[in-house]
């Protein structure tokens, strides 16, 4: 299963002209990131084995976290070096909050909670 997973993700990388694959990941899953007006969304943190810190993207779902989704949206970032916080949407996978299908939730900010940017290994920048 591994192996399938560095393919589809060099496979990614190539089709979408990234640079190399370079690190290993470690997963952290169903973290409890809390929102500014106290409602908690469930993510997954996948980190480069790499030395130094390194940039955040933040990927917000309302599917779940599942591998199919992983495959595609966050291990070919984070095997490049990125920290990648893959977040579930308001409402949806364990997420505090009620889901609002097809709307943007003001209640929910593009950028996560500080704390987020204060995870070891990041540079605080977001993207």
């Amino acid at each position: 299963m591994l192996r399938a997973r560095s393919l589809i993700s060099n496979g990614l990388g190539r089709i979408w002209r990234l640079p190399p694959a370079r690190n290993a990941v470690t997963v952290t899953s169903d973290l409890r990131v809390p929102m500014r007006d106290g409602v908690h969304l469930l993510a997954d943190h996948y980190a480069p084995r790499s030395i130094g810190p390194r940039p955040t993207i933040l990927v917000r779902c309302p599917y779940g976290r599942g591998i199919q989704f992983a495959l595609t949206m966050v291990l070919p970032y984070a095997r490049r070096g990125y920290h990648v916080l893959f977040q579930s949407t308001r409402g949806t996978f364990g997420s505090g909050g009620d889901c609002s299908p097809a709307t943007t939730n003001p209640r929910t900010p593009r950028t996560p909670s500080p704390g987020c940017a204060r995870k070891p290994g990041s540079t605080g920048g977001s993207a």
